[in-house]
């Protein structure tokens, strides 16, 4: 009875592996144009990450709070850009799941699986918006 329900559940969490990475997220669909605007700036910051841009940390708000490391440790902006070279030392590239977003008015709540380099994570960001332009307020994981 054990090994039935095992076996069931590794092949359902294998399923919604599966399921889970056969969408990307630059094949979301926005339903608003905050939406899009979200998913325009999401693509960039991870763009810019990925080709270790020290402009990324453009995409963060001034007082923003971001998680990283395995400890998962929250730092803010200034402490995250000391770190840098250590995480454009990683070099990791990141395969990005369909998005959940959640807009209302100003703020934003987007979770998306990243995966990459034998790890899968369960991101949630939180944008805000100011003067017209959305900003990371904090990452985590």
């Amino acid at each position: 009875m054990m090994r039935n329900y095992f076996i069931f559940t590794i092949i359902t969490l294998l399923l919604i592996s599966i399921i889970g990475c056969s969408t990307k997220f630059i094949d979301y669909k926005a339903k608003t144009t905050d939406e899009e605007e979200i998913k325009t700036t999401l693509l960039n910051y991870w763009e810019a990450e990925e080709n270790a841009d020290r402009g990324f940390l453009s995409f963060f708000h001034e007082d923003a709070r971001i998680m990283t490391g395995r400890y998962r440790a929250v730092v803010s902006k200034q402490q995250y850009s000391i770190m840098l070279q250590s995480i454009f030392a990683q070099g990791w590239s990141w395969e990005k799941g369909s998005p959940k977003m959640n807009v209302k008015g100003d703020e934003a709540i987007i979770k998306v699986w990243l995966y990459g380099g034998g790890v899968s994570l369960y991101y949630t960001y939180n944008l805000v918006r100011e003067n017209g332009r959305w900003y990371i307020m904090s990452t985590k994981y």
